[in-house]
């Protein structure tokens, strides 16, 4: 392999910057309606118009994600995600069967939704002990092209697993 390509396939795998689709995040989306509430807007804040945000920024790769449940007269729960910060919620609500049971439904999914993405998203590091070989940069960058291909057949092999967890069992 010519040295220039290794150079430029490895520039192209440290500043890797994490991409996701419309179809995705639809995805997630509908999963969200299915699993926590069916009344929701999510907030239009990535790329291309869609609700999960994928950045790259000093403190590593992060992903958000947020939106409104909408409950019955004019009550709402405001949830944001951040594989860094957590969930965190902000809230207009009676207190009643229905509503007291969101909250771990919420939290159950942020769990299963972090994971995943923290999975997807985690990209080896190169240490000052272990130089990477040819071998080894243009391994890592087919692993990202996959990656980016293969996106969306982790999710819908997880989709069980996820239903298993979401459900309980």
């Amino acid at each position: 392999m010519d040295k220039k390509i290794i150079k430029e396939e490895f520039k192209d795998y440290k500043e890797y910057t994490p991409k996701i689709n419309f179809w995705e995040v639809e995805e997630y989306e509908q999963q969200f309606k299915e699993r926590v509430f069916y009344d929701v807007q999510f907030n239009k804040e990535g790329e291309e118009g869609t609700s999960m945000k994928l950045y790259k920024g000093k403190s590593g790769v992060e992903a958000t994600w947020s939106g409104t449940i909408l409950l019955n007269e004019d009550n709402f729960i405001e949830w944001s995600f951040s594989l860094q910060n957590g969930v965190s919620i902000n809230s207009k609500l009676t207190l009643n069967d229905e509503n007291v049971e969101l909250i771990p439904k919420l939290y159950t999914f942020y769990k299963i939704w972090k994971e995943e993405w923290s999975k997807m998203l985690t990209v080896p590091a190169k240490t000052e002990e272990e130089p990477m070989k040819a071998s080894q940069i243009q391994e890592s960058t087919l692993t990202l092209r996959e990656q980016k291909q293969n996106r969306k057949m982790t999710i819908i092999n997880n989709y069980s697993d996820r239903m298993r967890k979401l459900g309980g069992c």
